[in-house]
């Protein structure tokens, strides 16, 4: 009885290898979706659209970016995570806000860790802290000095207490032990930009394609990442200053928790060949972004990485989610 129990046991599992194996061959056999967390024209859609294009020569099937805008991304990660089915036609392009959700939203309807599989993590860019030209300070360290000798008299603005811009600036605050006011903007950097440049605020979130549009009239004080930004050589990065960590901007790949890993291989493998296609290079050097291709396991080290640094900052914060 135990030996005819073994071999039924053996025989499930060779076949549900084989189902397994059968699927990955298969797979696509008809077009795949990408949802987009945004509206289309902003750079997340356009990251999808183009790395769509490339990943459907490798893949032969059609590979389609579908918009899914609202609540600040999160209505497109919940339905890849909740209503997808987890076969890998239908997989998402993830962004920062993925990685903050859990800390600004009570009820998360969703858990990023356990019910999206990460694909891979496509390109990543800095982002800056910026300040007019003719500021008295002339690097971060004489800003630090400014608003410590000044508390509480600068400002700096965000798209709103609850974004990750705000987080940024106040991982700054708490590691330097200085009080600079967030004034919130609706709009954004949309809004903040002019703001700072007309002089209605002191400091602002830019990436590095904004900093270099807006030239000589801003001044950057530091970047995020591991490496000074090629347009800006003489920015420093945070490690370089002494600061708390803080994450890149970045664009990734995700599927619903349960999709196959023979899929996620093979998304994986088309994602890789994209980042690698002279159009998306160009691309990616027009509008300064850098490519990763990280594995899925290295993608998922990230996320979870990321969300412990903004749960640690917002704890500090007093954040709390709503």
């Amino acid at each position: 009885m135990q030996f005819a129990l073994v071999v039924i046991v053996a025989g499930i599992g060779l076949a549900c290898g084989f189902g397994t194996n059968a699927v990955a061959q298969e797979y696509p056999s008809r077009p795949i979706r990408i949802i987009v967390p945004i509206a289309p024209g902003a750079v997340p859609d356009l990251v999808a659209r183009i790395v769509a294009a490339s990943m459907a020569k490798t893949l032969g099937q059609p590979v389609i970016a579908e918009n899914k805008p609202g609540a600040g991304g999160l209505l497109a990660f919940e339905y890849v995570a909740k209503q997808a089915a987890p076969d890998g036609y239908t997989i998402g392009l993830a962004n920062q806000p993925l990685a903050t959700a859990h800390v600004f939203v009570k009820d998360l309807r969703f858990d990023p860790l356990r019910d999206l599989r990460p694909i891979t993590k496509l390109m990543d860019g800095v982002l800056m802290i910026g300040t007019r030209a003719d500021a008295p300070w002339k690097n971060f360290q004489e800003m630090i000095a400014y608003a410590k000798a000044n508390p509480g008299k600068l400002n700096y603005g965000s798209a709103g207490v609850q974004t990750s811009g705000a987080l940024y600036m106040e991982a700054v605050k708490q590691r330097n032990g200085v009080d600079i006011v967030n004034i919130p903007y609706q709009g954004g950097t949309a809004q903040t930009r002019p703001a700072l440049l007309e002089g209605s605020i002191q400091f602002s979130i830019y990436t590095e394609g904004m900093a270099v549009s807006d030239g000589n009239r801003v001044r950057m004080l530091m970047t995020t990442g591991d490496r000074r930004a090629p347009n800006f050589p003489d920015v420093p990065t945070l490690k370089e200053l002494g600061q708390a960590e803080i994450p890149n901007t970045w664009f990734a790949l995700v599927a619903p928790g349960a999709a196959p890993g023979p899929v996620i291989d093979k998304l994986y493998g088309a994602a890789r060949a994209a980042l690698q296609s002279p159009d998306i290079v160009g691309w990616m050097d027009k509008n300064r972004l850098y490519p990763v291709g990280s594995t899925p396991d290295e993608a998922y080290k990230s996320l979870a990485r990321e969300m412990a640094i903004f749960s640690e900052i917002a704890q500090k914060a007093g954040v709390k989610p709503q």
